[in-house]
């Protein structure tokens, strides 16, 4: 599972949640119905395990509309560049088997 929400900061009235559903070393696509803009920066906290979290600083760089992702076969979401990622993060995408 993943939370995000637009800025710096989680706050809990702002936090969506999605599920990532690839994820390399500079970015992830998280699947979700609730769609920031591209261009928006979002903090994103991983969950790893049920108490294990890694967070991340990332920038959307593109969305898969509910309409998209119906004539592709998909689930609608977006894809974010990774700006600020911890060592715990780029240890998780390798064994994790994402480059």
């Amino acid at each position: 599972m993943v939370q995000f929400s637009i800025g710096d900061g989680l706050e809990p009235d702002l936090v969506s949640t999605g599920m990532t559903s690839d994820l390399s070393q500079s970015g992830i696509f998280v699947q979700t119905s609730r769609l920031p803009s591209v261009g928006d920066r979002l903090s994103l906290t991983l969950h790893l395990t049920s108490k294990d979290r890694v967070n991340v600083s990332s920038e959307v760089v593109r969305l898969v509309t509910q309409t998209e992702a119906r004539e592709m076969a998909l689930r609608p979401g977006f894809g974010a560049r990774v700006t600020d990622a911890s060592g715990r993060y780029q240890k998780f995408v390798v064994s994790a088997g994402g480059g």
